[in-house]
């Protein structure tokens, strides 16, 4: 998809259309919202295309769903994007004490909505990760 300020609309609807297509509609709502804002950092943060791939397992113990945010970074850029980090044992991290911040409280959320997450950085791209478990 492009990197402007429609991709997380967009991304919104694809999550629902797929998840719902696969009988996976227990997880639309939390893989909505993390699509969202992986997406959205991407924008912000990044450059160029944004990609988005959903998978899914059903051959494991619970049914997994994967999520993946790809999108590129000029040459010289550290890629500093935003990332959601598990905290082992789950639950928020810590909040940045800023009451009146416009932003940053997404990756708390994320964090709290995946079973795991992480991130694979290359010259070119910025992947973030996440994978969603349900036991039912």
């Amino acid at each position: 998809m492009t990197n402007d300020k429609s991709a997380p609309r967009l991304v919104r609807r694809h999550v629902c259309e797929v998840l719902s297509d696969w009988g996976l509609d227990r997880f639309v709502d939390d893989v909505r919202l993390v699509a969202s804002e992986l997406v959205t950092n991407a924008v912000v943060h990044g450059h160029g295309p944004v990609l988005v791939t959903l998978d899914c397992d059903e051959a494991l113990p619970g049914t997994q769903v994967w999520l993946e945010v790809r999108n590129s970074v000029s040459a010289g850029d550290r890629a500093e994007i935003p990332v959601p980090v598990s905290k082992p044992g789950g639950g928020l991290l810590p909040e940045s004490g800023d009451d009146f911040a416009t932003g940053g409280r997404g990756l708390q959320i994320t964090s709290a909505l995946v079973d795991r997450c992480g991130t694979q950085r290359t010259q070119r791209h910025v992947t973030v990760w996440c994978r969603f478990t349900s036991r039912s």
